[in-house]
């Protein structure tokens, strides 16, 4: 019976070992739920301050659609974005080629300077061909995006690569400037 009462006693102080990691890991939490909850509560409690803008329509000149497109982007959170863009190209053999980029990206700093990140297609739809092309394309720049609803602008580099018929057609060295308004 003492054998059995000493193996509970050395179990029970093997749990206590335990305990303050039990203790740092509680303590960390109450500690994150305090500070998201005083956050969510200045918020709340400021009438001036406003949501980042979650739209952006522009237009861009050179860029991931070639020549120029016209743009509608989502922003997720501030950081995340889903981009999608057209333009048709009018041609005199062509019945107006159309370019559309579609991407997804990233914003990584702080206020209004911005570095963007993204990766995506051009998806080019030419008709003697009669069908699509698919090109792959990448966007890293500079972007002024407002904290508030207003106009927004970037310059990038933007190489295409894999377009044209054969799929072997790229453009390595290519930039683009954009400018729009975001709300």
């Amino acid at each position: 019976m003492g054998r059995a009462a000493g193996w509970n006693w050395a179990r029970r102080i093997g749990s206590l070992r335990r305990l303050p990691a039990a203790l740092a890991a509680l303590t960390a939490l109450l500690v994150a739920q305090a500070c998201s909850s005083s956050i969510a509560q200045r918020r709340a409690d400021d009438p001036y301050e406003e949501e980042a803008p979650s739209n952006a329509v522009y237009g861009e000149l050179f860029g991931n659609g070639l020549l120029a497109t016209l743009n509608y982007e989502k922003i997720i959170d501030g950081k995340i974005f889903a981009r999608f863009g057209a333009f048709c190209v009018p041609d005199k053999t062509v019945a107006c080629p159309l370019l559309a980029p579609i991407m997804v990206g990233y914003f990584l700093g702080r206020g209004h300077n911005k570095l963007e990140m993204g990766i995506g297609q051009l998806w080019i739809w030419n008709l003697p061909l009669q069908g699509w092309n698919v090109a792959q394309t990448a966007t890293l720049g500079w972007r002024y995006q407002p904290s508030r609803a207003g106009m927004m602008w970037k310059v990038a580099w933007t190489p295409i690569l894999g377009a044209g018929p054969g799929q072997n057609e790229s453009a390595p060295i290519w930039l683009g400037v954009a400018s729009g308004f975001t709300w």
